[in-house]
This record gives structure tokens, sequence and C-alpha cells, in this order.
């Protein structure tokens, strides 16, 4: 027994080490520390601690560095330079004809080594646009998209640096973990919050953060300092305006100049659709930037869902899978187990109880009756009587005296 408790632990253990989401409460990229969920390092899609060493899978738009780790750029070869491909989650070496690439071997990256290329317009330019959600990468020579949808600059770990406005940031994980209320920068799980935007006034009593203009991300004494994410401020009023559908960035109602993820931005300034799984696109028929979840073709221009397994998902799976039948095994054997001990004790039960018994002494034997027996009384049989033969002498007279035969 003590053998069989042993291997249950162990595959619990195991068990528990490659499923992270121990309680089915937890979000996505969250763990259960014991008590409570908790967000994962912004490169894991699943871990075991809020640790950027501790991830059991990458998250999309990263690639596995080690069995813990997850990375966000590659590192150039001394002949190639490299790229994460979003299939396999791995570093491979661009193609012989490109000196960089973008998301695929053969998809060249036409910027110059002191330009990086901007996928939401298709240009190169000297710099990377400012809060637009892109680290400038010198590695690859271009705006590498955040994966955080939330998030309006990153580190070349990944780790977010600046979230959209009034999204709480957890800095030591390097996510955008909840929205705050209007002008909060900081607040609990539940809403609360406890730390406004600049220049925001916060009321201790409603926990809530007030400015005398409309549209602020960052307040000022006379106009807003900053605008929200997809307005413009008019300095005549001081207050901040809607640009058009779908814009990120504009300086007035109609002129827009970096549109949302998702959408392009036309030759008449209004923002589009970009086709199915395209993060930035060019054109309504041509992806810059895979989204999460999928995967750059070879020569570029088409993202695809990524249905791609890593063997490491197989390993595991293989594992888990052997694991259960072994835990199955167990419990099945302790089934039979059980049944066998009751089995036997119920034969034993009826081998050993006592019989009562009717025991008649004789002089030289006893007779046994059984009380389930029905005690049968037999009749004698009748009319068989014969007369019984006369066997007294009967006495003969001859001639004066007594002959006796």
């Amino acid at each position: 027994m003590t053998y069989k408790k042993n291997l249950f632990i162990f595959a619990a253990t195991i068990l528990v080490l490659i499923s992270p989401a121990v309680s089915q409460t937890c979000g996505k990229y969250q763990f259960y520390n014991g008590s409570s969920c908790e967000f994962c390092d912004s490169s894991c899609d699943t871990c075991t601690s809020e640790l950027s060493t501790s991830c059991t899978t990458c998250a999309s738009g990263y690639y596995s560095k080690n069995s813990s780790s997850c990375g966000f750029t590659c590192s150039s070869s001394s002949l190639y330079f490299s790229y994460v491909d979003f299939r396999s989650q791995t570093c491979k070496t661009c193609s012989s004809s490109c000196l960089y690439c973008i998301e695929a071997e053969s998809n060249c990256n036409k910027c110059g080594s002191l330009q990086y290329y901007q996928p939401h317009n298709d240009y190169c330019n000297s710099s990377c646009p400012s809060l637009a959600g892109y680290y400038a990468s010198s590695l690859e020579r271009r705006c590498v998209p955040c994966r955080d949808p939330n998030c309006l600059s990153c580190s070349s770990s990944g780790d977010c640096l600046t979230c959209k406005s009034f999204w709480h940031l957890d800095s030591y994980i390097g996510r955008c973990t909840r929205r705050c209320p209007t002008g909060c920068a900081e607040c609990f799980p539940n809403g609360t919050c406890y730390s406004c935007e600049f220049r925001w006034t916060f009321n201790n009593n409603s926990k809530t953060c007030t400015c005398p203009f409309t549209g602020c991300r960052e307040c000022g004494a006379t106009q807003c300092g900053t605008c929200q994410e997809g307005t413009w401020l008019n300095k005549a009023t001081g207050n901040c305006y809607n640009c058009t559908s779908n814009c990120r960035v504009c300086t007035s109602a109609s002129t827009c100049s970096i549109c949302e993820p998702g959408s392009y931005l036309s030759a008449s300034g209004y923002c589009y659709s970009c086709p199915t799984g395209c993060r930035y696109c060019s054109s309504s028929l041509s992806c810059t930037a895979c989204e999460n979840g999928y995967y750059m073709s070879s020569s570029g221009g088409t993202c695809y869902l990524n249905t791609y397994t890593s063997p490491t998902g197989y390993i595991l799976g293989g594992i888990a899978l052997f694991i259960i039948i072994i835990i199955v095994g167990i419990v099945q054997a302790n089934k039979r187990r059980k049944h066998r001990l009751a089995a036997l004790a119920a034969a034993t039960t009826n081998n050993g109880s006592t019989i009562d018994y009717l025991a008649y002494p004789t002089a030289t034997t006893t007779a046994v009756v059984y009380p389930t027996q029905q005690q049968m009384a037999y009749p004698q049989p009748t009319g068989y009587l014969q007369a019984q033969p006369d066997y007294t002498h009967h006495q003969q007279q001859h001639h004066g005296y007594v002959h006796h035969h």
C-alpha cells in the first residue's frame, strides 16, 4: 500500500506542475497560487508563478528560449539575422535573399540598416512612433508590435512600459492587467482607485479622480496635458475630442495618422478593417504583421490561424495521459481488491457460523435432525395382519390315558 500511496502523490505532483491552471476560476494568463489567481509574466501563456522563468508555455508572439523562459526578439547569427516564427514559437534564420525579414523566412524587410520598418503604414522611418504600441528593434530593423493589445510601448523583453489610458500597469510582470475608472492610473482588483493620472484630483472619500476638462489622459491647469487615445486636443477649449472611427492618433477630427491595430489608413484618411488575423496591414489584402494566435505566410502578406502544437505540448500531453492511466489503474485495482476482501469476509462468515443441531442420544448412535427438515410421522401399514399360529399343546385321550405328543 505504501508504494501505491507514494505513486499517487508523485502523479498528483506532476499533474500540478504540467497543469498550472489548478483552479478553473482563474482567467487567461493566470495561475492559482493556492489561495487566489495571479497573472503570469507577460511572456507566459501558462505558468507556475509570476516569475519570467516559470513559463510552462509561451504567449503568442514569443518564442521558447528554454524549458521555462520565453523571448520576445531573436539575436542574430554570424551570417544571417533571425526572426520569431509565430507558428512553432522558435527563432529561425532569415532566407539568404533577405538581410532582415519580418515574421517569415522570405518576407524581406525593405528598410535599410539605419531605418525601422513601420507595419501600420508599410513605410521606413528613422524611429518608431511614440505610444503607438511598438518596440524599436535594432536587430530586426523594424517596429515590433507589443503583444499586449492594451500596451502603448514595451521593452526588449516584451514587458509593457506604458498602458492605454486608465489601464493598471503591473510593472513586475509587464502586463496591463485591468481597466480602472476614468482618470485613475492604479486600482485594486475590485476596481477601487487609489492613484490618479497626472494632475487629476483624487477624492479620498469616493475614491474617484476628477479633471475640469474632457477627454484628458493627463490633466492640466488650462487644458488637457495629453489626450486619451482616439482623441485630439482642441487648444481653443482645452478639451480633447474624438478622432474618426478606429483611429488611435489624430491631429484633428478628420486627420488620422495612426489607426488602431486591426485597421489600416486609407488615402482618404479613414481607417478600414484589415483581413482576419492581421495586427497591421497595408491594405484590405496585405498583412504586414500578424495578430496573436496567427503566423505569417512564408513570403508575407497573409496571416494564418496557428493550429500547430509544439513537441513540448505532445510530450506534456503524453506524460499527463500516462499518469492518468496509472491513477485509473490504481483506482480500479483498489476496487477489485475491496471486492475480493468483501467476498472473502462473506465466505468466512458463512463457514464459521454456528448451526443449531438437535441430537438424540441412543445406546449406540446419535440421531441428528437438521432444524430445516420437517419431521414426518409415517403411519404403520395396514392390511397385512395375519393370524398368528397357535402353538398351544393339544391333549389327546386314548383308551383312558393321556397321550402327549
